[in-house]
């Protein structure tokens, strides 16, 4: 579920603030995934970073890629596990 703007959100009963979250959400669902095949090659934090960048995927906040946040990614969609799967079908 995705909200473009904090009227839609507050249409469907949502706060602004639990639909950025909702697009974070979808956004790491969708990366998590690039991520772990990169991983399962031996890939590097730093790596994968680059790779995300040139392939001109945003972060989550729109900025560009870091190790860490690379890093952060992987370890929510691990946490999240199930979740994320759902999600990154859609």
């Amino acid at each position: 579920m995705s909200f473009r703007n904090k009227r839609m959100a507050k249409r469907a009963g949502i706060r602004s603030g639990e639909a950025r979250r909702a697009q974070q959400m979808e956004h790491i669902g969708r990366v998590f995934v690039q991520v772990q095949n990169y991983r399962s090659e031996g890939r590097g934090w730093r790596f994968i970073a680059d790779a995300l960048n040139a392939g001109e995927v945003g972060a989550p906040r729109g900025g560009v890629w870091y190790p860490t946040t690379v890093k952060r990614v992987y370890e929510t969609g691990k946490r999240l596990g199930v979740q994320l799967d759902l999600i990154g079908e859609g």
